[in-house]
């Protein structure tokens, strides 16, 4: 085999990627324990914006008739609703090999290894991308380039916050999560890890009518050393089917609890997953663009980009726990 020039190598990138395409995702986000979750869910869509049906309102008119039974025929009122998410800028990936390296490694056997190293690096690179977006603190999320983070979506419950373009106008209000701060037991009104975590459920059952489905946990380090270290010898470990054993979990009751090395150490998101959507625009998941030539060189760019949009239909079904005191103020 001659050596590749820039429109073979690109082509030869581009098939490569489109055999495996279905399977990138997965290849992806199982690299993760909170990405490997929103798997199952992260489809391609088409749109000026990433729009998501809620429930917005209850349409409350039952009520207790007459021998007759008779009943009120009004029109029922609009309930359902909808979020928005905005795409996020291009993340752009790319491969670029020197053109002398290209010459060398003619044969089929070299080219194909080659090509393989430089796939294997930009998955890790997108990858790394998305979940440092995944976990980026909502105060420095640019919703206008970038994708929604846990903390904006699930974080930020203030009064008047906004995600998906719905505002939250009070405590109580259907689009507002639940957000805890509850201290390590030793500090006043401290409560031990697994109370902690009781705390958050049952608030998040009572705030939602008991519709909360609370699928997973992803903890910190701390919090989840601290839940691990109450168990003793009684801890009951996720036993990972599919070779998955890289990801650290026990279980609090019925709920998988996920040791997460990027999440904010003090932090637990108790997530109902059912309810979040990870989305990518139109196909562009690291979708190969055309060879481009540096100027000057002998040698071409081959870029690969994704645009996503991160959202949820509910965030009332979702909470977040923080822990203070002892071993979180800790420096």
């Amino acid at each position: 085999m001659a050596a590749l020039g820039a429109s073979e190598y690109t082509e030869l990138v581009a098939s490569t990627l489109e055999k495996i395409e279905a399977d990138l995702v997965d290849q992806i986000f199982t690299r993760h324990p909170t990405l490997d979750l929103f798997k199952q869910y992260a489809k391609s869509h088409t749109g000026r914006e990433l729009v998501l049906n809620i429930e917005a309102a209850e349409d409350d008119n039952t009520v207790v008739t007459d021998a007759s039974g008779t009943f009120a025929t009004t029109k029922s009122p609009d309930i359902i609703g909808a979020a928005v998410y905005g795409w996020s800028q291009p993340y752009v990936s790319k491969v670029r090999v020197e053109w002398k390296k290209l010459q060398q490694n003619s044969g089929r056997e070299a080219i194909v290894n080659l090509l393989e190293a430089h796939i294997e690096n930009v998955k890790k690179s997108h990858a790394k991308r998305i979940v440092a977006g995944i976990h980026k603190a909502g105060s420095d999320v640019n919703t206008a380039t970038e994708f929604n983070s846990l903390d904006l979506l699930v974080g930020n419950h203030a009064v008047n916050a906004t995600a998906g373009g719905i505002t939250a106008a009070d405590a109580d209000h259907y689009w507002n999560s639940t957000r805890l701060t509850i201290p390590v037991s030793t500090e006043a009104g401290g409560q031990d890890i697994r109370k902690a975590f009781r705390t958050l459920r049952n608030e998040l059952l009572v705030t939602t009518g008991n519709d909360a489905d609370v699928t997973h946990i992803i903890a910190g380090r701390k919090v989840f050393e601290e839940f691990e270290d109450s168990f003793d010898d009684k801890i009951r470990y996720v036993d990972f089917e599919k070779g998955q054993t890289r990801f650290r979990g026990i279980y609090d009751g019925d709920i998988e609890v996920r040791l997460d090395p990027d999440c904010p150490e003090d932090r637990a998101y108790f997530l109902d997953v059912n309810t979040w959507r990870f989305a990518y625009l139109n196909g562009n998941f690291m979708k190969v663009q055309p060879a481009q030539v540096i100027t000057g060189t002998l040698d071409f760019v081959t870029p690969i980009a994704s645009v996503f949009a991160v959202g949820l239909n509910s965030r009332r079904n979702n909470g977040l726990l923080i822990r203070t005191g002892g071993a979180y103020d800790a420096s």
